[in-house]
């Protein structure tokens, strides 16, 4: 985020839905895992959860570019 940046209160409660969604969906384990935490960090934790995979690749991709 740049600074400055305003967030909507119902794009960021729609974001954090859906990483709910995906948790529970594609890593049953740690969805109920995360279920001892309290909610605010519950939503947190499962955000960063969904969100790293995806930057890990990313940079692997963009480090290793597909040979033609």
């Amino acid at each position: 985020m740049t600074t400055g940046t305003v967030v909507n209160a119902a794009a960021l409660a729609n974001a954090f839905h859906a990483a709910n969604v995906l948790t529970r969906k594609h890593s049953r384990t740690f969805y109920f895992a995360t279920r001892l935490l309290p909610p605010a960090k519950r939503s947190a934790i499962r955000a960063l959860y969904v969100f790293c995979p995806a930057r890990m690749i990313s940079w692997t991709c963009s480090m290793h570019p597909p040979r033609m």
